[in-house]
């Protein structure tokens, strides 16, 4: 698979960690509100 060569591996990587850093608190904030009947 071909790579731009605008982006290199260490930046997508750091933007996989943003997304993983912001995505996965949303998704338990969203499992814990869930749970206690916030969204029922």
């Amino acid at each position: 698979m071909a790579k731009p060569k605008a982006t290199t591996p260490s930046s997508r990587t750091i933007k996989l960690q943003i997304a993983g850093a912001v995505f996965v608190p949303m998704l338990a904030l969203g499992l814990w509100l869930n749970s206690k009947g916030f969204f029922n």
